[in-house]
């Protein structure tokens, strides 16, 4: 395939480099963890990568051989009606495109069962290795259903939301603008076109369709996690006749690490590095993982939670002789760092309209394009890292901490109030110019309560902003 039309899929190829939500955390990897030490004491020529377009991409560039497997742990069965099965599926279809000169193979697997309703996909994975004609014809109708219905989606969320904003620039009457969203308009239509007409090739979806497996464990999650466990602890014991839940916590904690890596050979698990790790003496296994554990404290501390119960008092020793960072309990005013893909997750995770009132208010006050988007940005960081700095204070038992936010909160919510009272009475208002002058005196007000970084107080600005007690803008501008 020419490197144009390569380009065509990666546009619409889905994020799937994410980290897992917290409920799945442990059992993707543990699945990582079992493949991992599988092709190392097999010998296998492939290379692993975790979250590396899927949730794991084996390759062997010698053979033109490649693997991905999507790895999901729910509470409720699953079918071919549902977004998760239909999502991996997509992803599967562009990756096979992407990688046509490879043998490839796409594995969905689970620790759930499949709906009762779902007759097809029921008769698909019992007879995926030896399918009759006319049900490898059903699964070829259904998956280019699935394909089309996602693709069709995706094409109309991107043209709303493109018309909205030559809509926007036709009332600014932006020529240059329009015209460059116009030519992104037609570039996706196009793009969609050649994706559909693809759909159209049997012989192209024939071939996919043989190259999908489907895993489906039938088991509780806090089942297939404590088998995972087992058969890792096993696998481990296997190659190095040790059998240790540190060595285990160890390699767990190192998948951690791998998969949020933002370079792709950063995200690679070989032999090397699997014996680099068992080479290491306790004590190195115990100050490698405190460092790593520290450095990321905020950002895992629920992760830990969840590593403890699921390891039990070997891990509960562990955590012992990791000391708590005098610094976190200090600089209560602090910030700690989330990276994006975290806020994303927290923000898909709220059950509330937030986010979108808080972008609403940036939207009104009339910015330019490249302004506009740069603070909603800004603004979604510093409120989501707040947000989840008080959860992580919560999990944490540090109610004095939370407490002390919180009543600085609500001081910060009262400013915000009496802004909003005096934006009314202003004439000539200017937007920008009245958050610049807001924010300097939020900065005043952090210097007063001796709080020498004020992003906590810029955060709080922001919150106050998603939940209501403040704006930028004049009501009806």
């Amino acid at each position: 395939m020419r490197q144009n039309e390569l380009l065509i899929f990666d546009r619409f190829k889905l994020n799937t480099d994410a980290v897992e939500t917290n409920r799945g955390f442990l059992y993707q990897y543990l699945k990582t963890l079992e493949t991992w030490l599988i092709n190392v004491i097999e010998g296998t020529n492939f290379t692993l990568y975790c979250e590396t377009e899927d949730d794991m991409k084996e390759i062997d560039e010698d053979l033109l051989s490649v693997k991905f497997t999507q790895i999901k742990c729910y509470s409720s069965n699953l079918g071919t009606q549902d977004e998760e099965i239909s999502k991996s599926l997509y992803n599967f279809f562009i990756l096979y495109n992407l990688y046509k000169d490879y043998n490839g193979l796409f594995v969905f697997e689970t620790n759930t069962s499949i709906k009762r309703n779902d007759k097809l996909l029921k008769a698909w994975v019992n007879n995926q290795d030896s399918m009759d004609l006319e049900l490898f014809n059903q699964c070829i109708s259904r998956v280019k259903e699935l394909l089309e219905s996602i693709i069709n989606k995706k094409l109309d969320n991107s043209l709303s939301q493109l018309n909205n904003r030559i809509e926007k620039y036709r009332k600014r009457n932006d020529k240059e603008k329009i015209t460059l969203l116009k030519k992104e308009r037609f570039n996706i239509i196009y793009d969609t076109a050649h994706l559909l007409n693809i759909l159209k090739d049997k012989s192209i979806l024939e071939s996919f369709t043989k190259k999908i497996r489907w895993s489906f464990e039938n088991i509780k999650g806090s089942t297939a996690v404590e088998n995972l466990k087992m058969k890792c602890m096993t696998l481990i014991y296997q190659y190095t006749k040790n059998n240790s839940y540190l060595l285990l916590t160890r390699l767990l904690s190192e998948i951690y690490f791998k998969s949020s890596s933002s370079e792709k050979e950063g995200r690679k698990l070989d032999k090397i590095l699997l014996d680099r790790i068992i080479n290491e003496s306790e004590e190195e296994m115990f100050e490698r993982t405190n460092g790593e554990i520290l450095g990321s404290i905020h950002e895992i501390s629920g992760k830990l939670d969840e590593m403890h119960q699921f390891l039990g008092k070997q891990f509960a020793d562990l955590k012992e002789r990791i000391p708590e960072s005098p610094a976190m309990l200090e600089t209560t005013y602090d910030l700690p760092y989330y990276d994006g893909k975290s806020i994303k997750e927290f923000i898909n995770n709220e059950s509330n309209n937030n986010q979108s009132r808080l972008e609403g208010k940036i939207k009104l006050m009339n910015l330019e394009e490249e302004l506009e988007s740069d603070l909603i940005q800004i603004a979604t960081s510093f409120r989501c890292r707040y947000l989840i700095h008080l959860e992580q204070l919560q999990l944490n038992g540090l109610e004095e901490q939370y407490n002390t936010l919180k009543a600085l909160e609500e001081s910060v919510k009262q400013e915000c109030f009496e802004a909003k009272l005096l934006i009314e009475s202003k004439d000539n208002f200017n937007s920008a110019l009245f958050w610049k002058e807001f924010k300097k005196k939020l900065e005043l007000f952090a210097k007063d309560k001796k709080i020498d970084n004020p992003s906590v107080v810029h955060a709080q600005m922001y919150q106050m902003a998603a939940e209501c007690p403040l704006r930028w803008s004049k009501v009806g501008s």
